[in-house]
């Protein structure tokens, strides 16, 4: 949330001005992207992207922005903005990962306000030697957590499924795939609706439907194909 700037420590959540992040990785606390967006706490780090909660403070609210990272391909020094991407061969994949990532960004915030059970991708910008995606906050809880209140009725699971199926039925006729999808990645919101959150646990390699990739398998909801160094996903993928 907004607070005035000449308070040390937050009145929300305590968070104390100046502190370090919690990776030295990471962007610090209180970096400003695209003269927009203050960068808050990270809040997720996959094997190809940092997830940080910011605040937009042209419209007056929070987002999450996704940086475009892949641990394998390149580094950050502390307390600085610019990624340092590797030489050779990994610079080559660093580069043809960062356009699909733009790529996708453009096609998911050209389905934002379509009613599809996805987060709405507001934006996305190159800055820092690297590619950001601005994504609406969802205040909700994730299928895992609700998942531990006990097992779900029939018809509950019904309500989640229809419009996430239907979603995915878009996002593949545009050529986009998750392979990620998992209860971790599925929020209910206060109103019931659900969302699908996590796009990018993926490297693309090649173009069209089939899609090479690496990716880290998530147990006991990947398909048999995502076990393999380097595979071919489809849409099957996903229906899984």
């Amino acid at each position: 949330n907004e607070y005035d700037d000449s308070i040390s420590v937050c009145p929300y959540c305590g968070h104390v001005k100046n502190s370090k992040p919690s990776n030295p990785c990471f962007l610090t606390p209180e970096t400003v992207l695209d003269n927009r967006y203050i960068v808050g706490k990270a809040i997720g780090r996959g094997a190809f992207n940092v997830t940080y909660l910011a605040w937009d403070f042209t419209a007056g609210c929070k987002v999450v922005i996704k940086e475009f990272f892949p641990s394998e391909l390149a580094t950050r020094a502390f307390g600085q903005k610019e990624l340092s991407v590797f030489d050779g061969e990994k610079q080559k994949e660093f580069e043809s990962g960062l356009y699909a990532f733009v790529q996708e960004s453009e096609k998911i915030a050209a389905l934002s306000g379509r009613n599809y059970s996805i987060a709405d991708v507001r934006g996305v910008f190159i800055e820092n030697s690297t590619a950001y995606r601005v994504i609406e906050f969802i205040d909700g809880i994730t299928l895992e957590n609700a998942l531990k209140n006990g097992k779900m009725r029939w018809n509950d699971v019904l309500t989640i499924m229809h419009p996430l199926i239907e979603t995915l039925s878009a996002l593949h006729n545009e050529n986009i795939l998750n392979c990620d999808i998992s209860p971790d990645n599925i929020i209910i919101t206060r109103d019931r609706s659900v969302k699908l959150l996590d796009f990018s646990a993926y490297r693309f390699y090649g173009d069209g439907n089939n899609k090479n990739l690496s990716t880290v398998a998530k147990s006991g909801f990947a398909p048999e194909e995502l076990y393999r160094d380097r595979v071919v996903a489809t849409p099957a993928t996903d229906v899984y």
